[in-house]
C-alpha cells in the first residue's frame, strides 16, 4: 500500500469516526423523544461502518507485513503498528460509548 493510499484510507476512516461521534451525539439529544430509535439505529450503523473501515485497513496492513521482505518488512510492520497504536483506542472508545448509550437509554 502506498503512502498516498494509506493516507486516503486513514482520512476515510477518520471521516467515518467523526460521523459516528456525531450520530451518537444526535442520539443523546433525542433521548426520550419519538426520534430516539431512528437516531440509535443511525449511531449503531455509523459505528459499524467506522469499525469495518478500521478492521479492513488493519487487515490489509497486516497482510502487507507478511508478504514484504526485509527490510521492507520492518517498514510495513512499523506502519501497521502506528495505525493500530494511534487509532485502536478510537475504535474501543466508539464501541464503549455506543454500548453505554444504548444500555443507558434502554432502561
Amino acid at each position: 500500500m502506498t503512502d498516498e493510499e494509506l493516507k486516503k484510507r486513514m482520512d476515510a476512516f477518520h471521516d467515518l469516526w467523526v460521523e459516528a461521534r456525531l450520530c451518537m451525539d444526535d442520539c443523546v439529544d433525542s433521548a426520550e423523544t419519538e426520534h430516539f430509535e431512528e437516531e440509535a439505529a443511525s449511531a449503531k450503523h455509523a459505528v459499524e461502518e467506522a469499525m469495518a473501515a478500521y478492521s479492513d485497513l488493519v487487515y490489509d496492513l497486516a497482510r502487507e507485513e507478511t508478504k514484504e521482505e526485509e527490510p521492507k518488512n520492518d517498514a510495513a510492520r512499523k506502519r501497521s503498528e502506528d495505525v493500530r497504536r494511534t487509532n485502536g483506542l478510537k475504535i474501543e472508545q466508539l464501541k464503549a460509548e455506543l454500548a453505554s448509550l444504548l444500555s443507558t437509554t434502554a432502561r
